[in-house]
C-alpha cells in the first residue's frame, strides 16, 4: 500500500478528527461509567444493593433537578462535562477548517456538519437523564453516543484512505459485511438496554436465569419504547419477567452477531487478513470478557472492558466496510 497524496489542510483536518474521535470515544466510556456507577454494578452486598436509584432521582422541584442533571458533584460527570465541552469546540474547529478549499478532499462535506447536529441533539437529551426510570433515555444517550464514534471513524478513514493493489473482493462480501455491521449495533444496543433497565442480575449465571417470583410476577413488556420502570419503598427497581427476557436475548444475539462476525472474518480472510485477525481477536475477548463479567459478578471494570471492546470491535467492522466499498 502506497499513502495517496494529502495537502497540508487535509493533514491538519485529519489531526483534529483523530483528537474528536478520541474525545468521543472517552466520553463515551465516561457515560458508561457514571451509568453504572448510579446503577450500583458490582456493589456489595450484590444483587440486593443493585438498581438502588432512587437518590439520583428523587428532588424537590425542578430547579434541583436541573441542578443534578447539570451541575453534578461527582469527579467523572465533571470531567464529563470537561470533555463534552472541548467535544464541542472540536468539532466547530473541524467545521471552521472545512471551509476551507481541499481540507475535506476525497471525504463527505457533510459529516462535519451531522456531527454538529448529533451533538446539539445529546445536548437538549442530557438534561433527561435523571430519568433513570425511563430506560429509553439512556438508550437515546447511548445512540447519540456511538452515532457521534462512527461518524468521526468515517470521516478520519476517509482522510487518510490508501490506495490498495489487492484482489478486488466480491460484490456480496460487502454485503454480508453490512449485515454484520448492523447486527454488531444492534447488539450494542441491546446491550445498552439491559443496562437502561437494570437487568444484568436478572440472570447471575452463565447458564441459568433467576426464576424467582421477584422476576416473573408481571408481564413482559420487554421491548417497548417507552415502557417506564418502577421503585419499591427502597427506591430499588422493582423486577418482573422482561429483565430476564432482555438479558437473555442480548446474549443469545451475541452468538448469532459472533458467529456472523466469525463467519465473515474467514471469507474475508484472503482479500483482508489483518482486519480478519484483529476482529476475531476482538470477539474472542468479548466473549471472554462477558463471561467472565458473568462468573464475576459484574465487576465494575470487566464491564468497562466488554463496553470499550464493543465500541472498537464496531469501528473495525465499519474499517471493513470502508476498504471494500473503497475497492470496488
Amino acid at each position: 500500500m502506497k499513502n495517496k497524496q494529502q495537502n497540508p489542510l487535509q493533514k491538519v483536518m485529519a489531526r483534529y478528527v483523530l483528537t474528536v474521535l478520541i474525545a468521543t470515544l472517552l466520553i463515551n466510556l465516561l457515560s458508561a461509567y457514571i451509568r453504572h456507577i448510579e446503577a450500583g454494578l458490582g456493589c456489595q452486598p450484590w444483587p440486593a444493593c443493585y438498581a438502588v436509584i432512587d437518590q439520583y432521582i428523587v428532588a424537590n422541584d425542578s430547579a434541583e433537578i436541573v441542578q443534578k442533571a447539570l451541575a453534578p458533584t461527582q469527579l467523572a460527570k465533571k470531567l464529563h462535562r470537561t470533555v463534552a465541552t472541548l467535544l464541542v469546540i472540536g468539532v466547530l474547529l473541524i467545521i471552521y477548517q472545512s471551509r476551507k478549499p481541499g481540507a475535506l478532499k476525497g471525504a463527505n462535506q457533510f459529516l462535519p456538519r451531522l456531527l454538529l447536529g448529533v451533538i446539539l441533539l445529546l445536548s437538549v437529551i442530557g438534561p433527561s437523564s435523571y430519568l433513570k426510570t425511563l430506560p429509553v433515555i439512556a438508550l437515546i444517550n447511548l445512540a447519540g453516543g456511538l452515532t457521534l464514534l462512527a461518524i468521526c471513524w468515517w470521516l478520519y478513514l476517509q482522510l487518510n484512505h490508501k490506495t490498495s493493489n489487492n484482489t478486488e473482493a466480491p460484490l456480496w462480501l460487502g454485503k454480508l459485511w453490512l449485515a454484520v455491521c448492523l447486527l454488531v449495533v444492534v447488539q450494542i444496543m441491546l446491550g445498552g438496554w439491559v443496562s437502561a433497565n437494570f437487568a444484568a442480575a436478572a440472570c447471575s449465571e452463565l447458564f441459568k436465569c433467576n426464576s424467582s417470583a421477584e422476576y416473573l410476577n408481571q408481564g413482559s413488556n420487554s421491548f417497548w419504547y417507552f415502557r417506564e420502570l418502577t421503585l419499591d419503598d427502597s427506591g430499588r427497581v422493582l423486577f418482573d419477567s422482561s429483565a430476564v427476557t432482555i438479558h437473555l436475548t442480548h446474549r443469545l444475539f451475541a452468538l448469532i452477531t459472533g458467529g456472523m462476525l466469525l463467519i465473515a472474518s474467514v471469507v474475508t480472510f484472503n482479500y483482508q487478513k489483518q482486519n480478519a485477525v484483529i476482529i476475531i481477536v476482538l470477539l474472542l475477548a468479548q466473549w471472554c470478557l462477558g463471561a467472565l463479567s458473568v462468573l464475576f459478578k459484574f465487576p465494575l471494570m470487566l464491564v468497562m472492558l466488554h463496553n470499550l471492546n464493543a465500541a472498537l470491535l464496531l469501528m473495525a467492522v465499519m474499517k471493513v466496510n470502508f476498504q471494500l466499498i473503497q475497492a470496488k
